[in-house]
């Protein structure tokens, strides 16, 4: 490199006006060392670069213009600097998240979205995977965290809480249930009982409920919690699933979460990263999240 940032800050101060004494004090040098990082500058380029007069130092024609395009790459140095401090102050970088269904469409996008608009700069991705593949993914993925229930994880990796789900039964408003204080089991023995019964969590919450003597007219099992809430949004049955994934259409009064008296269930969920390794950012998401879990 023919001139270093050190003799670029000079010739932009010498074009300002400044004294080399100006100069030295600025950038924390002595006066002669000002001096000499000039002549040097001069002898690897081949051509002067200032002029004196008296005790007056002036640029070039050729210090002019290396000047003008200094000042380009100071600007660019800096917003280099600028991106390093917001960096490590968490403020902006980019932060891979990996997540099983639920949290993953139910609770983290709008939590990301509240952090999104205090950090602007900050760019958040969420991977949403079956349970069964997030250890696997999270270990060959280079994801930062991982939202998920307890799973058997290994490893250099910090696993900590994160929330509780309630299991919530539901029906449409216009079932005989819905505007009932109370609801026991036995008041839905005559119900056909909708949900995710191939997933592992959702079978052994049935398979308890069987083992304690609570049987349903018919069980309609379906993939997804959004095709469970509209098969009991049209009329049919009764509905189970985590509180956060039935939030948004119990608030708009499309589907009515029924008191159940007993049995509960719930699932808890934890947050996973790497010991070391983590970015600033990533760290500054897990405090945000820490702070604001709230669900019904």
């Amino acid at each position: 490199m023919l001139l270093n940032p050190v003799d670029l800050q000079i010739l932009v101060r010498l074009r300002d006006g400044m004294t080399q004494a100006q100069i030295g004090n600025e950038l924390g040098i002595e006066q002669p060392a000002v001096s000499k990082s000039v002549r040097a500058a001069e002898a690897r380029l081949g051509m002067a670069l200032v002029r004196t007069s008296g005790r007056r130092v002036s640029l070039t024609s050729v210090g002019r213009e290396l000047a003008q395009a200094g000042t380009r790459v100071l600007l660019q140095l800096q917003s280099v600097d600028d991106l390093v401090e917001s960096l490590r102050a968490g403020r902006s970088g980019h932060t891979r998240i990996i997540a099983s269904s639920t949290p993953g469409t139910y609770v983290l996008p709008k939590m990301i979205a509240g952090f999104l608009q205090e950090y602007p700069d900050a760019q958040i991705d969420i991977d949403v995977i079956p349970m069964m593949h997030i250890w696997d993914a999270f270990v060959s993925g280079g994801y930062d965290l991982a939202f998920a229930p307890r799973l058997p994880f290994v490893g250099a990796v910090s696993v900590e809480p994160a929330y509780v789900d309630p299991v919530v039964f539901f029906t449409a408003p216009a079932h005989r249930l819905a505007g009932r204080a109370e609801v026991t089991m036995d008041d839905l023995r005559q119900e056909h009982l909708v949900g995710k019964f191939t997933e592992d969590f959702w079978g052994h919450v049935y398979y308890d409920l069987r083992q304690h003597g609570n049987a349903f007219a018919k069980t309609i099992d379906l993939n997804s919690a959004e095709a469970v809430k509209r098969v009991v949004a049209s009329g049919v049955g009764v509905g189970m699933l985590f509180a956060s994934s039935l939030e948004a259409e119990a608030i708009r009064g499309q589907l009515v979460p029924l008191n159940i008296v007993e049995p509960h269930f719930q699932q808890s969920y934890f947050f996973v990263r790497p010991l070391s390794g983590s970015s600033p950012l990533a760290e500054l998401l897990c405090d945000y999240l820490k702070s604001r879990w709230n669900l019904p």
